[in-house]
């Protein structure tokens, strides 16, 4: 009987001791302790709340978030994560100029703790911030200005525009903006004279103004009707002078005048003309009048047709304000040009051909279809390269690597002795490197899938060519007047599609030169009924 007592007693114990055990390793639930910090990088619509979460050992929080809003009714939350000590919220979508209530809390689903609150301010909404002032276009009575809105300071445009007096007048002139593209052209200048011009942009808030510009004009031939150029510069004076600036309108008997100025007649022969720098932006071509060269007559904003094709004395000419075409040799043969501007109205052209030493383009920054990079004329996103200046006399041509097109002649004539074409390019225009005498080495992307009529067209320096495994046609007189061709690689592994008419004018090609093909195509070549007329077919060497 003892013994049965004595059993009890110990198993009893040990229950104890078990209980007592589980006691000692369960959670304590004691609650965290939170702080906040103040926030930082508060801007008008966002802030980042900082806060402090320490958690008790062995104790458990399943969730942690920031409350806040501006006011108890209208406290919204965003969750962090749990973790242990230094926790973080960005807001967004706040509202300017507010002063909001925030704390943290953290907890279980049924022990909830908050820590003290706090309040900070968004920054409220400003007047806009404008940058400088930039012409990019300017003639004695007008000039082309810019100006980028750098902040709208959180709120809606309301108006925006230039404003400009004439320096000892009181006098402002205000021209306002139909919407917040701050460019414009501003017209009824005084020549000689010294103007303060000024952008502003306007909200809610009020209104701001950029720093002043000081716009000085210059001197120009001014008349009202076409034809009155003529009667302007006397015959005694025409062939003194070497630079214009011109405001009026332009009919054919002005431009024939100004062609035998620049160094050519209408009938084609060469004058005693010393006009080298010819700025036409504040005057328009208008239809009517005589024909500027003998064959060509006028149209309304359009850079004829030979216009000033050899006009030997030309070094800079600014293409009038309101010209939306220049067509075929408007400056083919202007030998001495350099510099040429386009306005921002003019969006198609034909390059002018045998310009030796025109080394810089320049387009407006307003025009929409056209731009410049670094003197060389590339459609408005810089994937079409149209106008390579001749006296660029680059050894080795550099592409940027987004070009997807090359134009129509876009390198006639140019001096670079070799191209890699970048596989970004795609598509390659008629008669690209038409009569480029100095190129030795031409490299074609994989993107390229033909090769369009008069491609090389005139190289009679050219060597070597390589043509890219997407090639599927050769175009027309091609290769005509290739007359150095020595080594022609094909990477397509398919004959690209070709007629006698694509070597036409080579030489003895077929002979002379060694065709590079695939390995595996070799075969197929030389069975082909043009491709197949190559002397010497062999394989790609790695």
């Amino acid at each position: 009987m003892e013994l049965k007592y004595i059993l009890i007693l110990l198993i009893g114990l040990g229950v104890v001791s078990l209980v007592s055990c589980a006691h000692d390793n369960a959670p304590s639930n004691r609650p965290p302790t939170l702080t906040v910090d103040s926030v930082v990088g508060v801007t008008r619509t966002s802030a980042i709340l900082a806060g402090t979460l320490y958690i008790p050992e062995r104790s458990r929080v399943d969730f942690c978030r920031f409350c806040y809003g501006t006011s108890p009714e209208s406290i919204v939350s965003v969750d962090c994560p749990v973790k242990q000590g230094v926790v973080y919220a960005r807001l967004e979508g706040l509202r300017p100029g507010t002063t909001y209530l925030y704390y943290l809390e953290a907890g279980t689903e049924a022990q909830r703790v908050m820590s003290d609150s706090r309040a900070f301010r968004t920054l409220p909404n400003e007047v806009p911030t404008l940058g400088r002032v930039t012409i990019d276009a300017q003639g004695p009575f007008s000039a082309m200005l810019r100006c980028r809105v750098l902040e709208d300071g959180g709120e809606v445009l309301t108006h925006t525009g230039f404003e400009y007096v004439l320096n000892g007048e009181e006098e402002t002139v205000r021209v306002e903006m139909v919407d917040s593209c701050l460019a414009t052209r501003i017209g009824g200048l005084v020549p000689h004279a010294v103007y303060t011009v000024r952008a502003f942009a306007e909200n809610a808030v009020g209104r701001a103004y950029s720093e002043p510009l000081t716009l000085t004009t210059s001197d120009a031939f001014v008349w009202q009707q076409p034809g009155d150029l003529v009667v302007l510069v006397e015959d005694a004076e025409k062939y003194k002078v070497e630079a214009m600036t011109l405001a009026g309108p332009l009919d054919g008997a002005d431009l024939r005048l100004l062609r035998d100025m620049a160094g050519r007649d209408a009938e084609g022969r060469q004058t005693a003309g010393r006009l080298a720098r010819l700025d036409m932006t504040d005057s328009r071509i208008v239809e009517g009048g005589l024909s500027y060269d003998g064959s060509h007559y006028t149209e309304a904003d359009v850079v004829g047709n030979g216009l000033f094709k050899h006009c030997l004395s030309l070094q800079e000419v600014h293409l009038p304000s309101g010209a939306k075409r220049m067509d075929t040799d408007a400056f083919t043969g202007c030998h001495a040009l350099r510099r040429l501007m386009i306005p921002e109205s003019l969006c198609t052209l034909v390059p002018s051909a045998d310009c030796p030493s025109l080394t810089e383009i320049e387009v407006s920054a307003a025009n929409p279809e056209l731009s410049s990079l670094q003197g060389v004329l590339y459609d408005k996103k810089g994937t079409s390269l149209l106008w390579f200046p001749l006296g660029k006399d680059d050894a080795e041509l550099e592409l940027s690597p987004t070009l997807v097109r090359l134009g129509d002649y876009a390198l006639q004539g140019c001096r670079i002795q070799s191209v890699q074409l970048p596989s970004s390019v795609r598509e390659l225009g008629m008669g690209v490197f038409h009569n480029a005498k100095s190129l030795k080495q031409v490299t074609l992307s994989e993107g390229v899938v033909r090769m369009p009529t008069a491609l090389f067209q005139g190289c009679d320096s050219l060597r070597t060519v390589t043509l890219g495994k997407n090639t599927e046609y050769v175009g027309e007189s091609c290769f005509d007047g290739c007359t150095t061709l020595s080594e022609l690689r094909v990477e397509a592994a398919v004959p690209p599609v070709c007629t006698e008419a694509s070597f036409l004018g080579a030489g003895e090609v077929y002979t002379r030169c060694i065709l590079r093909v695939p390995a595996t195509s070799v075969v197929t070549y030389r069975s082909h009924a043009v491709w197949g007329k190559f002397k010497y077919v062999k394989r790609i060497e790695n």
